[in-house]
């Protein structure tokens, strides 16, 4: 039996806040009114708006022990009725006539083989593609409610659901068993074979997750991949069962171990091994296809630190060479241009060249300037050199 808690099924609180007792609880004075008009003692105008307003708040009548005490007390009061007026009914006739009336007055008929059948239609449409208890006893409330049918008791709903779902199910048993050979049924038969050393089985390792995205655990998915597509065709034995059905399967293969599995007739447990499969192949395809792009993410990022490395080393190798070769273009102006450089190079050259020499020294250095420097000193001194030859042969 489902619990009444997982469902939509309309019932009284635990507690009924004072504001519900306020909004659904008290009637008006048309239906003071009413009541009065059609009872002849306070107990049963008690009993009629409580039903009134019962059907009205839950849509069908509950019955009177299960209604709570600060509800009846609320009417009671709303009505102004002693305090040892109670709720309850006197004879099935009365409370018959009763309800009748509540139903005249909302506008209800009262069809049992109408609500029956627009419940059994709704759980049978929903089945093929659900399979739990409380889904298929809300989407019969729903259903109910958009008719505008007095709801069955929740014992009929369970009992209505529970029965149609064991028909469907057992149909579908039936379907996939027959789609297996004894070949098939055999290697499914070893997967509950569990290995004395290791104390697992082949069923147990189905449910074994994808672990880090190493190469070694790619390698080692690929090959759990190809073992499960080894058992057989899974997409064809459950050619015609919904995705929820075989989600749902599934799931209850997932929480069972291989003794339990043995005790469960064997066209169940064909159709849960099979399930359980299908959505562990599914689940490894997913997980291979994940890896495979982490992995190339890795490779990817490798790659791009490597191409940024060599882009950083091309940099320097080009800005050295530029450096060098404006040093070599500087030299050879200045040597051409003695008397336009010759101010810059005493004032910036030398100043520069003595002011790194310093340094230089304190640091253990092998030299006190570069190569482009000394190339301009050089030339500059070279220059200077001709200079005062040409000077001396004049005079």
């Amino acid at each position: 039996m489902a619990s009444i808690d997982r469902t939509a099924y309309p019932r009284f609180a635990r507690v009924v806040s004072a504001r519900e007792l306020a909004e659904g609880f008290t009637p008006t004075a048309a239906e003071a009114q009413w009541a009065r008009g059609r009872t002849q003692d306070v107990q049963h105008l008690l009993v009629l708006v409580v039903w009134l307003k019962s059907y009205q708040r839950l849509g069908y009548f509950p019955k009177l022990p299960d209604v709570p005490e600060v509800v009846a007390a609320h009417v009671r009061g709303a009505l102004e009725l002693s305090a040892d007026v109670v709720l309850e009914q006197d004879a099935e006739r009365t409370a018959k006539r009763h309800r009748q009336l509540v139903r005249d007055r909302l506008g209800v008929v009262y069809e049992p083989v109408r609500v029956r059948e627009i419940a059994e239609t709704a759980i049978r449409k929903t089945v093929q593609t659900k399979d739990n208890p409380a889904d298929l006893i809300n989407v019969a409330l729903e259903e109910l409610v958009r008719a505008r049918c007095e709801l069955p008791g929740y014992t009929t709903l369970d009992a209505m659901a529970s029965t149609i779902r064991t028909e469907v199910n057992m149909a579908l048993f039936t379907l996939v068993a027959t789609r297996l050979d004894g070949i098939e049924r055999s290697r499914l038969a070893r997967l509950l074979l569990v290995d004395p050393i290791t104390r697992r089985s082949g069923f147990d390792r189905l449910k074994d997750a994808a672990k880090a995205a190493s190469l070694g655990k790619f390698k080692a998915r690929l090959a759990h991949l190809r073992d499960l597509d080894a058992l057989g065709p899974t997409e064809v034995w459950l050619r015609g069962v919904s995705p929820g059905k075989i989600a749902h399967f599934a799931g209850e293969a997932k929480v069972t171990d291989v003794a339990d599995l043995r005790k469960i007739g064997e066209d169940k447990r064909i159709i849960l091994v099979v399930s359980l499969l299908h959505t562990a192949r599914t689940s490894a395809r997913d997980e291979v296809v994940t890896m495979f792009c982490k992995r190339m993410g890795v490779i990817h990022k490798k790659g791009r630190d490597h191409l940024e490395a060599l882009h950083e080393v091309s940099w320097r190798v080009s800005t050295a060479s530029i450096t060098r070769a404006s040093w070599a273009s500087w030299a050879s102006w200045a040597s051409q241009h003695e008397s336009v450089a010759d101010l810059w190079v005493r004032e910036r050259i030398w100043s520069s060249v003595s002011a790194t020499r310093a340094p230089q020294k304190a640091t253990c250095a092998p030299h006190s300037y570069s190569q482009p420097q000394r190339a301009v000193v050089r030339s500059i001194t070279s220059s200077r050199s001709r200079s005062a030859s040409d000077s001396c042969r004049l005079r």
